[in-house]
């Protein structure tokens, strides 16, 4: 099935993104753009498997979605991909 944010919404810049470590990687550039995305991971899946880095994801997603929602943006949209382990959050500004 493959991804779908990057299928529906190839250019749009993540705000935060799962890294092939599956940490979190942040990207404040994001915000200069209308539409941005937000990777969260399979939460049950990680924290049953890396406590540690669950909490990273918990605190770094927290800020990302403080920055965006102060910015204007929006929730638009949310897709669970387990086959990726992901869930992706659309946002756009208000």
């Amino acid at each position: 099935m493959g991804d779908l944010a990057a299928q529906q919404y190839p250019r749009t810049p993540a705000l935060v993104r799962m890294g092939r470590e599956q940490e979190p990687q942040s990207n404040d550039d994001a915000l200069d753009d209308d539409k941005l995305l937000i990777e969260i991971p399979d939460s049950g899946v990680l924290l049953q498997s890396n406590e540690e880095l669950a909490l990273q994801w918990r605190e770094t997603t927290r800020q990302a979605f403080r920055k965006a929602l102060d910015s204007g943006y929006v929730v638009e949209e949310f897709w669970r991909q387990p086959a990726l382990g992901k869930g992706v959050y659309l946002l756009v500004t208000a």
